[in-house]
């Protein structure tokens, strides 16, 4: 991808935009995204395009917009005929959780439609006006966002409960900080709870204790890397927070049958041509 009319963000909260950009397309274009730190969406200005996701294939146009989320791998291709343009915005890690959640998003969900195409549009392209200042720039951008939700054709989910939301937050906290050693005395911490109720809320939502949750999400993680990045095994156990390649090679194969790189391997030789 060389995008342009790039500007970048570090203003933002909890909705962290790190970069802005604009793609145009040549015919036929493809592109494959698998994010290790970032989430990101493309909204399609004109013309159209395939995207492919977690088996899925979606036929796209001007006004549709798709989700690309934390370490799952997308594909997009424009069309042969009539190639898409599209802006791109990225976010800091799970940052952009809720804005996503507000446009009913989610990885079995990637696909946004505007009720407003044209409105909509010549918003996401005035930002790519350089001549505005800075803070404008920003103020331009979550006004797009914020016209995003109140033009959303998706269904949006009901809001969570209380314990989802804990819940929640949780997850979000053992994905943002999957490349160190996380504790059940973090997850009371960062939610503000003690641990006996997080221990009641992990069992009657998820049906185990966060310590096994913890250890079963980064593994998860391990898992996904293992297939879909050019990293390393030893690399893979680094970044999901695991002190010695042995330790990672021992709960991976105690989790999936197989040490990490047998696993790799029978799953790459079942794979179709």
């Amino acid at each position: 991808m060389h995008p342009y009319n790039v500007y970048t963000n570090d203003a933002c909260l909890d909705c962290y935009v790190t970069s802005v950009g604009r793609h145009r397309c040549p015919k036929g274009n493809k592109n494959s995204l698998f994010l290790l730190d970032k989430t990101v969406i493309h909204y399609i200005e004109s013309g159209k395009g395939i995207f492919t996701m977690n088996g899925k294939t979606y036929q796209l146009q001007a006004g549709d917009a798709f989700y690309i989320p934390l370490r799952v791998r997308g594909d997009y291709c424009a069309d042969d005929q009539d190639p898409w343009n599209y802006t791109w915005i990225y976010f800091q890690r799970n940052s952009g959780d809720r804005f996503f959640e507000d446009l009913g998003l989610s990885p079995e969900n990637p696909i946004y439609t505007t009720k407003e195409p044209q409105r909509l549009t010549e918003m996401f392209r005035a930002l790519h006006d350089m001549e505005k200042n800075k803070y404008l720039a920003v103020s331009d951008i979550f006004n797009t966002l914020s016209a995003m939700v109140e033009t959303n054709k998706n269904p949006v989910p009901q809001r969570r409960k209380s314990g989802d939301e804990f819940i929640a937050a949780c997850e979000s906290f053992i994905q943002l900080y999957s490349g160190r050693k996380v504790t059940v005395s973090d997850l009371c911490a960062h939610v503000k709870i003690d641990r006996t109720y997080l221990y009641r809320l992990f069992q009657s939502h998820l049906g185990m204790g966060p310590h096994e949750y913890i250890a079963r999400t980064k593994l998860e993680i391990a898992q996904k890397l293992l297939l879909e990045s050019p990293l390393s095994i030893a690399e893979i156990g680094q970044m999901t927070g695991f002190d010695d390649p042995f330790t990672f090679s021992k709960q991976f194969k105690k989790y999936y049958g197989l040490s990490p790189r047998n696993y790799a391997k029978e799953r790459k030789n079942h794979e179709p041509i």
